[in-house]
């Protein structure tokens, strides 16, 4: 039964030393998360929902809450430190849809300071 878990191709990394500059466990998922819509798009911004809703973009599973499995009182506390941090803007258009915008100098800044070119080149 295990192996369900342990062969998941849905998992969001989790790396402890990202706490040194999210300041905790659940911030350091969703930065992780973030990270990979950035990458994902190829840009700096994308779309995203933070809750399931009625909107006619939003599809099943495109949420923060669904992704991650936290509460929607958690995603925006997390959302709005990271704002606070500068790690992230977002941008609300007229017709409802927030569009996500990461700050990857800085967080590339940032983690230069947690790993060294070193650690980097020998986990792969």
């Amino acid at each position: 039964m295990f192996k369900i878990i342990a062969n998941d191709k849905n998992i969001i990394p989790y790396r402890k030393e990202l706490n040194l500059i999210t300041g905790g466990a659940l911030e350091s998922i969703f930065l992780a998360q973030l990270l990979y819509w950035y990458e994902v798009n190829d840009c700096n911004e994308f779309l995203k929902f933070r809750e399931p809703c009625d909107h006619p973009l939003y599809r099943q599973g495109n949420s923060l809450v669904e992704e991650l499995g936290f509460s929607i009182k958690i995603i925006d506390r997390i959302i709005k430190v990271f704002k606070n941090k500068g790690f992230l803007r977002t941008r609300t258009t007229l017709n409802r849809t927030t569009y996500y915008k990461v700050n990857i100098e800085l967080i590339n800044e940032l983690l230069s300071e947690v790993y060294t070119s070193d650690e980097v080149s020998n986990k792969g």
